[in-house]
């Protein structure tokens, strides 16, 4: 069959499992990307890998599927046979090697994991070279998975300023950015930090981006942001009559009023 018509069953599977609601609909869209990945369209093998994996359906297909989906190439389905199921590599392989493949070919679970095992070490280094391969191989948007592990280093703010700065023009990533680095601030502890980074990132970023980071701060940190967004952005909102000065003063007077120590992240 056409490698287009694989294709398009596969959309259609996916179209089938995002909006199954019965147990007998969500069998049926399963039922349908199984027979898409029997095909080897390796979109599908992982997703049934996954499916298998996650949900302890059975356990023998799941590492099935996860074999045949890391023999074609798939860097997390052979990150996850390497961490969770090191018996079933092939002979020879071995576990840490895998794992590390893995990551270099920008598995997102193999990044995540390899930036943990970095942060943990103290490694920055590290760190940095998993960034660098996150940004290669996925964009900002793999890059979150690495910034997750450098939330316990002082020194990697650097970091989240090199995803920023790459991910201008994505909207979502850097949504996903700001609340790992809200989650950095808040362990770092330091008003400091809050203050010297938006000093350096308040000419550059988008007044909404300050109110989304502001919203994920503990408030002793929110001050800091609203403070530096009410004196460098006195202009109209573009969705807003109010100006940002505006905006960010009835942010932080309602958080105030709520008596919030937290963001909204809820950490």
């Amino acid at each position: 069959m056409q490698a287009g018509g694989v294709e398009e069953r596969y959309e259609q599977a996916l179209h089938l499992t995002g909006r199954s609601c019965t147990p007998e609909e969500s069998q049926a869209a399963f039922d349908a990307m199984l027979a898409v990945a029997r095909e080897g369209f390796l979109p599908a093998m992982v997703h049934v890998a996954m499916k298998y994996d996650d949900g302890g359906w059975d356990g023998e297909e799941a590492i099935a599927w996860l074999r045949r989906a890391a023999h074609a190439g798939d860097p997390d389905c052979a990150w996850r046979l390497a961490a969770y199921y090191p018996e079933e590599l092939d002979p020879g392989q071995d576990p840490d090697e895998v794992m590390a493949a893995a990551a270099r070919a920008g598995g997102a679970e193999a990044l995540q994991d390899a930036a943990d095992k970095a942060g943990q070490s103290g490694d920055d280094e590290a760190l940095g070279t998993w960034l660098d391969v996150a940004l290669q191989r996925g964009g900002p948007t793999l890059a979150v998975h690495v910034l997750d592990g450098a939330v316990s280093r002082p020194g990697a703010l650097s970091l989240f300023e090199r995803a920023l700065a790459a991910a201008q023009d994505d909207e979502d990533a850097r949504r996903r950015i700001h609340d790992v680095l809200a989650r950095f601030f808040h362990r770092s502890g330091s008003t400091d930090a809050v203050a010297g980074w938006l000093d350096r990132a308040v000419p550059s970023m988008p007044p909404k981006d300050l109110v989304s980071v502001s919203a994920l701060l503990p408030l002793r940190f929110a001050r800091t942001c609203l403070e530096r967004l009410r004196e460098n952005h006195d202009r109209p909102s573009p969705t807003s009559s109010r100006t940002w000065h505006e905006i960010a003063s009835d942010l932080l007077r309602e958080r105030e009023e709520r008596g919030e120590d937290t963001g909204t992240a809820g950490w």
